[in-house]
């Protein structure tokens, strides 16, 4: 979801649910951060989580054949390119449960 749809969306729930609860937390284990809208809809609680993370650009293994030693992973990310994905969830008896996002037309 580009930024300017994403905006669109974040206005018209505001618009339309004035109770509405935002705020924005950081990615467990990434470099990343996630934008929350929660709201009470007529199906229920509500809530729209917009993950942005950076672009991953290289990923390089570095071996090593020495008793002893381990190989590893370095990752490079863009400094200026992130990634988005939108996720809505709906609030049930046993938690949060994740809807398509098709389903609701966003």
């Amino acid at each position: 979801m580009t930024d300017q749809k994403w905006y669109d969306l974040t206005d018209m729930l505001e618009a339309k649910y004035p109770e509405l609860e935002r705020y924005d937390e950081d990615i467990e284990d990434s470099q990343g951060t996630r934008e929350v809208l929660e709201f009470k809809s007529p199906a229920g609680m509500m809530r729209v989580v917009r993950e942005s993370k950076p672009v991953l650009l290289d990923k390089t293994f570095h071996y090593s054949h020495r008793p002893g030693d381990t190989a590893r992973t370095e990752y490079t990310f863009s400094d200026t390119e992130f990634s988005h994905k939108v996720r809505v969830y709906r609030e049930t008896a046993d938690g949060w449960e994740e809807l398509s996002v098709d389903a609701m037309g966003f």
